[in-house]
């Protein structure tokens, strides 16, 4: 029996999330541990349902969500130099791995919000950039739900070390927004 992409891509979801809670957990058990729960737990809850409505993903969009996942834990989990991945500087005083991650989920984000968008509402029509407009404030609109899930971590877990300040709360947003408008 062939699995449908839909299948795949929950199967993915379920072995990166069991991944990354083991890791984690094996090398901080309470702060990691707790704070990805939740992140991951949300992550599950969320392609649950949307697999449960059946909504086609293209393979490229199963792609992109599953190497964002990919890119998110070994960010948490690779240390270079003493440094974890998230905290280190691809282009000294330039830009951080942090960056390209959220580069990347507002990319994914704004093709991942266009399909539902465009399925759910049956449009057929020439977009315009009203349209792009709304996709890309959707798109940034989630990537800040997730940097308030960071915002609550820092405050319930204690995890400013992890997470980053607030400068590094900005700068997730504006590439978050860079990525969701060189998708548009």
């Amino acid at each position: 029996m062939k699995l449908k992409t839909n299948n795949l891509f929950l199967i993915n979801t379920n072995i990166l999330i069991v991944f990354g809670f083991f890791y984690l957990y094996m090398q901080n058990p309470k702060v990691s541990y707790l704070f990805n729960l939740f992140l991951f737990l949300g992550l599950l809850v969320f392609f649950t349902i949307i697999y449960s409505r059946k909504i086609y993903l293209e393979k490229f969009l199963v792609i992109g969500i599953s190497s964002f996942e990919i890119f998110h834990l070994l960010g948490s989990l690779v240390i270079i130099e003493g440094i974890r991945l998230y905290d280190y500087w691809l282009i000294n005083g330039l830009f951080k791995y942090d960056n390209i991650v959220h580069f990347w989920a507002g990319l994914i984000l704004v093709f991942f919000v266009h399909r539902l968008v465009a399925r759910k509402f049956k449009l057929n029509i020439h977009y315009s950039l009203n349209f792009y407009l709304i996709i890309i404030l959707i798109s940034c609109g989630v990537g800040a739900i997730f940097e308030i899930v960071e915002f609550l971590g820092v405050i319930f877990f204690n995890l400013s070390r992890e997470v980053g300040n607030y400068n590094n709360n900005m700068i997730d947003l504006i590439f978050n927004l860079f990525g969701a408008t060189v998708a548009s």
